[in-house]
């Protein structure tokens, strides 16, 4: 059995649907409790599809009749690991009678676990638990303010992307103070303009996850973003509306901004819905590629279209996919931001 990225995508599509396709969800617990992927989507979707979700595929994993997964994979061993430790945590908090508020505090504060679960038996106690607090009124009520991150990652998610993606979350907290902020990171699977980069959509997801697997407020949608036509767009459209929030804040590296702003001039069907869409506002970070004089002009041609652009602090690392495979392999391996990635260049599992 293999899992693509065109089957999250009709997964998230699903849970927006009046009445979710049972056959969908059930290949989506399958998948789960295989190993093949996670419920990433718990991380960020609001309370009342979380519920729904969790209701569904608590339902549907529970019926599946095989042995339990036992990973093999360090990183696959982590996750385990992290959510067994958050549900007996949990269960402690439970039991020794904490308040309503103490409990939706700590839901919020490790949501990023329960997008771990993977597993029969631990997607299955992650559902219980969602429904627990919902029937209880314990899920947080609070809202996060989301912002959406792509890009190819390739060939991994280096130090600099740790750096764009801190300071995003940053400037989030500094805008506004009184909110959470989520960063919801995903990356292409199609990218016409980069054809030699569609058949490692799978790996690059896994990088992603090693390398963002420390931070909380930092997510990674396994949705795969398509350079054909407008479909970029609506795929990051589709993670926002798992989210509630309106506004299409969009953290983008000074390289794909640069160069969407010129295909938006010509009405490119990939770039001008980001362009055009009017609650898009863009946070851009100069990479070591391009020229300030380049960026300003980019950002000339969006405030044509009406879109605000905030400025990110640039990385301090000079780091590219270009860059990094004219480096030594110990430069590279430096460059890499997580032990779970650095043990996969030594072992030569990543492909420069």
């Amino acid at each position: 059995m293999k899992y693509l990225s065109g089957q999250k995508e009709k997964v998230m599509q699903n849970w927006l649907l009046p009445k979710p396709d049972t056959d969908i969800i059930r290949n989506e617990a399958v998948a789960i409790s295989k190993g093949l992927t996670t419920p990433d989507y718990f991380e960020y979707m609001t309370p009342n599809l979380m519920t729904r979700a969790a209701g569904q595929l608590g339902r549907l994993v529970n019926s599946i009749n095989h042995d339990d997964f036992a990973p093999a994979h360090p990183f696959q061993q982590f996750q385990q690991t992290m959510v067994r430790t958050f549900l007996q945590s949990t269960q402690k908090l439970i039991e020794e009678g904490a308040e309503a508020e103490v409990l939706q505090e700590y839901f919020q504060a490790h949501r990023k676990v329960m997008g771990m679960a993977i597993g029969k038996s631990l997607l299955y106690e992650v559902t219980q638990l969602i429904v627990r607090f919902a029937h209880a009124g314990w899920l947080p009520v609070g809202s996060e303010d989301i912002f959406l991150y792509t890009g190819t990652f390739r060939p991994f998610p280096h130090k600099g992307h740790i750096e764009v993606a801190e300071a995003a979350l940053q400037l989030a907290r500094k805008q506004n103070p009184d909110h959470q902020a989520r960063l919801i990171i995903s990356t292409f699977s199609i990218n016409h303009w980069k054809p030699e980069t569609n058949s490692s959509f799978n790996s690059r997801v896994e990088q992603l996850q090693h390398a963002f697997h420390n931070y909380p407020q930092i997510s990674i949608a396994k949705i795969g973003g398509d350079t054909r036509k407008s479909k970029s767009f609506e795929q990051q459209m589709l993670i926002l509306q798992l989210t509630g929030q309106k506004r299409f804040n969009y953290v983008v590296g000074s390289d794909i901004f640069i160069e969407d702003s010129k295909l938006a001039l010509k009405n490119h069907s990939f770039a001008y819905p980001f362009f055009a869409n009017p609650t898009t506002e863009f946070y851009v970070s100069l990479r070591p590629q391009n020229t300030e004089e380049e960026l300003q002009q980019a950002i000339t041609i969006a405030h044509r279209f009406g879109r605000p652009v905030h400025r990110l602090a640039p990385p301090k690392l000079a780091l590219s996919g270009r860059y990094i495979r004219k480096m030594s392999h110990d430069e590279i391996i430096a460059a890499a931001p997580a032990s779970f990635i650095q043990d996969d260049l030594r072992q030569n599992k990543i492909i420069l």
